[in-house]
């Protein structure tokens, strides 16, 4: 018996979660095939990777974090994960282009599920639930809420000083107040 080491380079793009991969080694007539997991960590680990431009593929799982972006113009695209966050925000968004895809927030009661405090910020097929206010726009210009559904919160969306704003929001229910605006510029 022989022992063999092989290496496989996996695709150097920013990803968060576990993701499966499949393995064939053929030697002669033989072939070997290994279901294999591959843990990429953290939601933050993949947004820290990614560089302008980049697109983070968060894997459809349970994440227990709390995530900030200081990076700009990366998209976070998360179809099927699910994010309860461990402070109180669950994504905090510093950094201008940035878009949220898909991704499921329980805040658990936590006091904000988004907070976005610079430009062109973009939530796209975004559901949050049991958090005091959903989303907080916050003197940001040029965000984007399309497709995101909102429920079991205080407060559904907050818009702080914030310009050009527009929001096409599919579903805001069961909430005390819809959208609050304390801004001059609203589509």
């Amino acid at each position: 018996t022989e022992s063999v080491a092989i290496e496989v380079p996996i695709a150097q793009e920013p990803r968060a979660g576990d993701f499966d991969r499949t393995l064939t080694i053929t030697t002669g007539n033989e072939s070997v095939t290994r279901d294999l997991t591959v843990d990429f960590g953290s939601i933050q680990s993949g947004v820290d990777a990614a560089t302008p431009g980049e697109t983070v593929r968060v894997a459809p799982t349970d994440y227990r974090e709390s995530v900030t972006v200081q990076t700009p113009n990366i998209t976070i695209a998360a179809s099927g994960a699910d994010l309860t966050p461990r402070f109180s925000t669950g994504v905090e968004i510093r950094q201008s282009g940035v878009s949220v895809v898909g991704l499921n927030i329980d805040g658990n009661g936590a006091a904000t599920g988004i907070t976005t405090v610079d430009d062109q910020t973009t939530l796209d097929g975004v559901t949050i639930t049991d958090t005091q206010t959903a989303v907080v726009l916050d003197g940001s210009t040029g965000a984007t809420i399309r497709r995101t559904d909102i429920s079991g919160a205080r407060r559904g969306v907050l818009v702080a000083d914030a310009q050009d704003a527009t929001l096409r929001v599919s579903d805001i229910r069961e909430v005390q107040t819809g959208i609050e605006v304390d801004s001059d510029d609203l589509t």
